[in-house]
């Protein structure tokens, strides 16, 4: 007689069992946990549906259907919902819950599960790590960093660690995040995920040899780990025979189609393609990758209207702060690529300026006034406040700093309220290069998520022009990026000028800035100041065609 295999023995078990009223639930339960952690996960999810028509308000029954259809893929947080309204006081339910609202991209709603958890059990790791994710992911780096903090507390694990980094990256702190990513590498030397940071934060310190170094360890522990391979992309030189070229087509063939990791290698491949004067195949990549991306994060031109729209309705009727702060903020806004990273370097060569670097302090104290919350004076002051005194910690002995987001742009109207003695510098670029240098990069930036199509930069390239025209030229010092690369003793000093300021030679010599630099320019920044990289775009003409033409349009 065959012998049937084991799950499927029991799975025969189950079906005799429950039909038998003797049966009490907690024993059919266990049985279907014996499937669960066999893998039987499909035949768990067909049977525990039929127990919860017998059972509808069986708790455990519902965890363990949310459980079966998060393993194999399924959206699980219509289940979870229902074991947290039967079990309120189980902190597991609201877990599950969040970390199911997070895999189908909604942290809004595991924030609020997450939240409610911890009022039952303040001190869970994986409630306090699990909200960590969530606010990273909308964008709220301090709070995020503050849960992974408490999470550590509870457990020194390298995954909270890693989420430490990550948020340091974002704050610009660039020393704590390394430091928390040796951190997590004494605990998990092959962790793979710390290796590829450490490494881009080698990078941005200027260590090349470093980052090449950990990028390769990360691939080494995982080989289809697709983020470290786009990094070695950045430096590497494909204009020889390189055995990494091989492997990123490798790659691309092996991953699906449609995911993250396909959009990553076609951005490191349209790189390869690019050094080596392929530029039809370096367009295709370019191309393909964007489409990938643009999906994945399912961009709509409509909520960039809207919140154009609303920046507008905000920045109305606002009165003026007053002046006064110990440390002055200087502003530089305009496109991202415009070349706002050149201008910080240099300015931040100065011995009266600090720089801060890119850094989300106001778009986080601002976001709940555009999301319909009244900006009142009182409002202002403790904007105001807040954002100093996060300043501040960038300032050393300096009484300038620079804040370098190129989104403040958005925010122009709100600033001049906020900080009467700021400098604001707008920094703008031929709108072609822009635009191309948008969609030539893979930003994480979910608010750049026009940048994966060529008409979509168009479009929000000309929103920020009316933009910027809108909120007129006071107390605005406009700079263009082609005279500063053309003329940099000239500009540099007009700049100075105007922030009241002498001029100082250093200010010219960007590459010797020995300061991390954290964005997409890292590498043009570490070169000094170079004219022609407007043109670059110009190479790919003949695939552009006529993509660009609104440009030239008011």
């Amino acid at each position: 007689m065959t012998r049937q295999p084991r799950a499927q023995q029991k799975t025969n078990d189950f079906a005799q069992t429950f039909v038998s009223p003797q049966v009490p639930p907690q024993e059919i339960i266990q049985q279907l946990r014996g499937l669960y952690d066999q893998g039987a996960h499909d035949v768990v999810i067909e049977q525990t549906m039929r127990l919860l028509e017998g059972f509808p308000d069986s708790y455990d029954t519902w965890q363990l259907l949310g459980a079966a259809l998060f393993a194999t893929g399924q959206d699980a947080t219509r289940v979870f919902e229902r074991a947290s309204s039967l079990r309120p006081d189980q902190a597991e339910a609201w877990q599950n819950l969040g970390v199911a609202y997070l895999t189908v991209g909604q942290p809004e709603q595991a924030a609020k599960a997450l939240t409610r958890g911890l009022k039952v059990v303040p001190n869970s790791y994986g409630l306090q790590f699990h909200l960590g994710a969530a606010m990273e992911s909308l964008g709220h780096m301090s709070a995020a960093q503050a849960h992974f903090r408490a999470a550590l507390a509870q457990d020194r694990r390298a995954e909270a660690w890693v989420g430490v980094g990550r948020t340091c990256l974002h704050l610009g702190q660039i020393a704590e995040a390394r430091r928390a990513m040796e951190a997590a590498l004494d605990l998990e030397p092959e962790a793979a995920v710390a290796l590829n940071l450490l490494g881009a934060i080698h990078l941005m310190q200027g260590d090349t040899a470093q980052a090449k170094a950990r990028f390769e360890q990360a691939i080494a522990v995982v080989p289809s780990y697709a983020e470290p391979h786009r990094r070695l992309s950045e430096i590497l030189d494909y204009t020889q025979e390189n055995e990494h070229f091989d492997q990123l087509a490798q790659q691309y063939e092996q991953s699906d189609a449609a995911s993250q990791d396909r959009a990553i290698y076609c951005f490191a491949l349209a790189e390869a393609h690019e050094q080596r004067q392929e530029f039809e195949a370096a367009f295709r990549f370019l191309s393909e990758g964007n489409t990938v991306q643009r999906a994945l994060i399912g961009y709509e031109p409509s909520q960039d209207a809207a919140l154009f729209e609303r920046v507008r309705e905000v920045a109305q009727g606002i009165a003026p702060l007053p002046a006064g702060a110990e440390v002055r903020p200087i502003f530089i806004v305009g496109m991202p690529r415009s070349g706002t990273t050149l201008i910080e370097q240099m300015l931040s060569n100065h011995s009266a300026i600090a720089a801060a670097g890119e850094v989300p302090y106001l778009g986080e104290l601002l976001a709940p006034f555009l999301q319909g919350a009244d900006l009142t004076q009182a409002a202002l002051a403790g904007i105001r406040t807040t954002y100093l005194g996060q300043l501040r910690r960038h300032a050393a002995d300096r009484s300038l700093v620079t804040d370098k987001t190129p989104q403040n742009f958005l925010f122009v109207g709100v600033i001049r309220a906020l900080f009467p003695e700021a400098g604001i510098l707008h920094v703008q670029r031929d709108p072609g290069a822009v635009c191309w240098s948008n969609f030539r990069k893979l930003f994480s930036d979910q608010r750049l998520g026009y940048s994966f199509d060529l008409g979509d930069c168009v479009a929000y390239y000309r929103r920020y022009r009316d933009l910027m025209g809108y909120w007129g030229s006071e107390g605005v010092h406009q700079l263009r990026y082609e005279q500063l690369v053309a003329m940099p003793e000239v500009e540099v000093q007009r700049i100075l000028a105007g922030l009241g300021l002498d001029f100082e030679p250093d200010c010219t010599r960007p590459q010797e800035n020995a300061r991390s630099v954290m964005t997409a320019s890292l590498r043009q920044v570490r070169r000094g100041i170079y004219g022609g990289s407007s043109d670059r775009w110009k190479q790919y003409a003949p695939f552009i065609k006529d993509a660009f033409a609104p440009l030239s349009l008011p």
